[in-house]
């Protein structure tokens, strides 16, 4: 079990079932996506799967369906910050101006 994998799962202990796995698809996919999370901050891999469930959420338009998607990119999100938190050294202020860079080109992307 990954490092992200196995911080996440500490944490969903109390999420429906659901949403906990909606996060774990990201979380997979993310790891996915970047090869190998071994040597990435966990505040990064986190990040890349709450975009994954934003880019989801922004497919779907305004349907019920996108519902599931953006609740587990704000939790996603969430323990993105987190985790930045813990790391430490400015990775929360680097974090944020990322997240917020990342989610604006999903939303620019999906007005195309």
């Amino acid at each position: 079990m990954s490092t992200a994998v196995a911080w996440l799962e500490a944490r969903c202990a109390d999420v429906p079932a659901g949403l906990a796995d909606r996060v774990r698809e990201a979380l997979s996919e993310a790891t996915r996506d970047r090869r190998s999370a071994d040597g990435t901050a966990l505040s990064q891999v986190l990040l890349d799967a709450a975009v994954t469930c934003m880019k989801a959420a922004l497919d779907q338009g305004p349907r019920r369906e996108a519902a599931a998607h953006l609740l587990a990119a704000d939790a996603l999100l969430t323990w993105a910050s987190e985790a930045a938190a813990e790391e430490g050294g400015g990775s929360l202020d680097a974090l944020a101006g990322e997240a917020s860079r990342r989610l604006a080109a999903q939303s620019s992307d999906a007005q195309r």
